[in-house]
């Protein structure tokens, strides 16, 4: 095994990280799917270096069974297409939620609304309730989201499971798992072959 390119495979995944912070504190939209976009290239360098540091003995035999998990694993799978898609295909791969906004009443009753603006990022409305109620606002900003990627004309769902088990349907949530493996990867290859 190649120490020095396995000590690359991780650096990578150190980076990959780094790309799920800058999701995580992005200030915009553009700037979450750039990061995802970096994440999902580092997460594909790491698992390439990885093969790399294997290539010969019986190291490249588990590499081999790791490639077949990487195959069969959902989460693992879609990740690696995603980055494909990204890197090679025309379609975005990390569509935004619509922005919503939910005007409404604490308890049962009208709420009228008799005016309403939205200007320079602000909005203004002007209510009438006969009880003087104020009204609950809730406002859910854009965010990625996960949808299906087609690759080679071939579409990958998204995954509800990560080896078994049920996963949460988030971009973060994806990441950090794919992170999580690669670390639990590359210190069971410094454990088995060292």
């Amino acid at each position: 095994m190649d120490y020095n390119v396995l000590a690359m495979a991780a650096a990578h995944v150190s980076v990959s990280r780094e790309k799920i912070l800058g999701m995580a504190t992005s200030a915009n939209l553009i700037q979450a799917r750039q990061f995802w976009s970096e994440y999902l290239t580092e997460h594909s360098r790491a698992f390439n270096k990885l093969g790399n540091a294997m290539e010969t003995g019986p190291e490249r035999g588990w590499f081999e069974r790791l490639k077949v998990t990487r195959k069969k694993d959902a989460l693992l799978c879609y990740l690696k297409q995603a980055r494909d898609a990204d890197e090679h295909g025309c379609l975005d791969i990390t569509p935004k939620s619509r922005i919503s906004l939910l005007i409404r009443r604490q308890s049962e009753g009208p709420l009228n609304i008799t005016e309403f603006s939205v200007k320079g990022g602000q909005i203004n409305f002007k209510y009438a309730t006969p009880d003087r109620v104020t009204p609950i606002i809730d406002f859910k900003p854009a965010s990625l989201i996960l949808s299906d990627v087609i690759n080679g004309g071939t579409t990958y769902a998204v995954p509800p499971t990560h080896l078994g088990s049920p996963i949460s349907q988030s971009v973060l949530g994806f990441a950090k798992l794919g992170a999580e493996f690669l670390d639990h990867t590359i210190a069971e290859a410094r454990q088995k072959f060292s």
